[in-house]
C-alpha cells in the first residue's frame, strides 16, 4: 500500500518540506483573531478631555472597590460575631443557650446568659466592623487622588 495523507504524519512529504511548511496558515488564523478582540489603550485619544474622563473612570473605580471592601467587613463582623456568640454560649450556658431564640444579631430573647453573649459580641464585633468600613470610606478619596493623577499623566502622554 502507498503512501496516505494522515494528521499525524510528521515526516517530510513527498515534496521534501518539513510539516510545519505546510500549516503555516495557523498563525495567520490566529492573529485575525486576535485582532478583533480589542485591547484595551492605556489611556484615551488626545480628544478625550482628560480630567472628565480620569474623573468619571477613577470615581467608578474606587467606588466599587470601597464597595467591596465594606462588604467584606460586612461578612467578617458576621462571621466573627456568630463566632464570638457561639464561644460565649458554649463557656456561659452550655446546652441551656442552645434554643434560646437568640443569636449574634438577634438579641431579644428571655435567655438572660444568651442575651448578655448577643450583646457582649455585638459590642466588640462593632469596634472592629466600624473602623473597617470608615477606613474604605476613607481610602475613597486617597484612591481617586492616585488613580486620577495616573490616568491624566497617561492621558496627555498618550
Amino acid at each position: 500500500m502507498g503512501w496516505q495523507p494522515g494528521p499525524a504524519h510528521h515526516g517530510p512529504d513527498n515534496t521534501g518540506q518539513q510539516p510545519e511548511a505546510r500549516v503555516q496558515h495557523c498563525p495567520d488564523d490566529t492573529e485575525q483573531q486576535q485582532a478583533l478582540t480589542p485591547t484595551p489603550a492605556p489611556a484615551p485619544a488626545p480628544a478625550v478631555d482628560c480630567p472628565l474622563y480620569c474623573s468619571m473612570q477613577c470615581s467608578r473605580q474606587c467606588q466599587a472597590n470601597a464597595t467591596a471592601g465594606v462588604t467584606q467587613c460586612q461578612a467578617d463582623a458576621i462571621s466573627n460575631g456568630n463566632g464570638c456568640y457561639d464561644s460565649c454560649t458554649t463557656n456561659v450556658c452550655p446546652d441551656k443557650c442552645v434554643n434560646s431564640g437568640c443569636s449574634f444579631i438577634n438579641c431579644t430573647c428571655d435567655n438572660t446568659y444568651a442575651r448578655s453573649c448577643c450583646q457582649s459580641c455585638g459590642q466588640g464585633i462593632y469596634a472592629t466592623y466600624s473602623s473597617c468600613v470608615n477606613y474604605y470610606n476613607r481610602a475613597i478619596q486617597y484612591c481617586v487622588i492616585n488613580c486620577q493623577n495616573d490616568c491624566n499623566k497617561n492621558c496627555t502622554q498618550g
